[in-house]
């Protein structure tokens, strides 16, 4: 009857959340140092020579929260024709991871006016025109704004022993996907020429952009043991069929721009406007595949007696290493080289 054949079921499920606690260069950060020339006077006399710097400290307290992962899963074993298999389906999701981004600070400093002075005389602020001028701080901040969902399927078959060869057999893999969500809060774009107006764009924490990596392998391992000489031969055969990432980036335009004089509405008119259309992001998308990637690692061991075991192995030893293109444009090799080494192992 073919349910005979059908000798095992298990079905299970779980459930659990992880919390992570800021690292405490995340809560105490070190303070910001912006030292910013006010007044720059050289002269070929020493004694008059004058340099005054304004320094800005900045510095704040962080609130973060301890980023929290739920992950559930749901698996089910079964054994059919002797052939014993285990899958498993989960899911994570967090969702205040931490994140590093760049916020901006207007700084106001006095600007010294040395027009008028000797060049082998030393100035005095105190008697020197000034003028207040801006400088545009960054500054890096930590905050709980990213969010991470994990799916994927773990598989595993153990087909058994064929007894003729000594030899047991197990597949086994994952299917994963990994989105990642960043958020933007400000964008303060370079200036590259003076035509062009020095402002921060506030986007209030709009979706920025996606990353999404998928990937699916395979895990050959043959284990080959023949008691009687007490050899063992062991090989992993590794494919990843699919190594694939997405990074999306969409459309945006701030709510706001803060210049030096104050804030004001950025209007969807201002969006085409040759001053203001680098703060309107741009759609695009980054598709990369990595080609098919295979490794094999074999690993020969003798055991003499109970207590000594010799094992010589070699990894990549097909030394199978494709070129691919990787996140800066560059070409590089994905496997190692082929390497290869012996141990002993002493049992007292």
């Amino acid at each position: 009857h073919p349910h005979r054949h059908f000798s095992y079921l298990n079905f299970r499920a779980g459930v659990g959340q992880h919390s992570q606690m800021p690292p405490l260069a995340f809560l105490y950060p070190a303070p910001t140092y912006v030292d910013l020339v006010s007044l720059m006077h050289y002269s070929n006399n020493a004694d008059a020579r004058t340099v005054l710097f304004t320094t800005h400290i900045l510095d704040d307290t962080k609130s973060l929260k301890p980023a929290s992962n739920l992950k559930k899963e749901v698996g089910v074993d079964f054994t059919v024709y002797g052939i014993h298999t285990q899958i498993t389906f989960y899911q994570e999701e967090l969702k205040n991871a931490f994140s590093q981004e760049i916020d901006y600070t207007w700084l106001n400093y006095k600007k010294y006016d040395t027009n008028g002075i000797a060049t082998d005389s030393k100035p005095d602020p105190a008697q020197l025109p000034y003028h207040t001028t801006y400088y545009l701080a960054p500054k890096g901040q930590v905050n709980n704004k990213n969010r991470l969902e994990k799916t994927g399927i773990e598989y595993r078959i153990d087909f058994g022993r064929i007894h003729p060869i000594y030899t047991d057999i197990i597949v086994d893999g994952a299917w994963k996907k990994t989105l990642q969500y960043k958020y933007i809060n400000e964008y303060a774009p370079a200036v590259v020429s003076t035509n062009q107006i020095e402002a921060i764009g506030h986007y209030h924490d709009q979706l920025h952009s996606t990353l999404q990596l998928s990937q699916f392998s395979s895990k050959l391992h043959l284990v080959t043991h023949v008691p009687q000489l007490r050899w063992v031969f062991s090989g992993s055969f590794q494919f990843i069929w699919i190594d694939k990432r997405i990074s999306q980036f969409y459309p945006l335009q701030p709510k706001a721009l803060q210049t030096e004089e104050g804030n004001r509405p950025f209007t969807d008119e201002m969006a085409s406007q040759p001053d203001y259309t680098r703060f309107a992001l741009k759609a695009k998308t980054d598709v990369k595949q990595s080609p098919f990637l295979f490794s094999s690692n074999l690993r020969l061991s003798k055991e003499i007696g109970n207590a000594v075991k010799l094992s010589v192995f070699v990894n990549n030893f097909l030394n199978y290493r494709p070129f691919y293109l990787n996140d800066g444009n560059l070409y590089e090799r994905k496997n190692n080289t082929t390497n290869f080494g012996a141990e002993i192992i002493l049992k007292l």
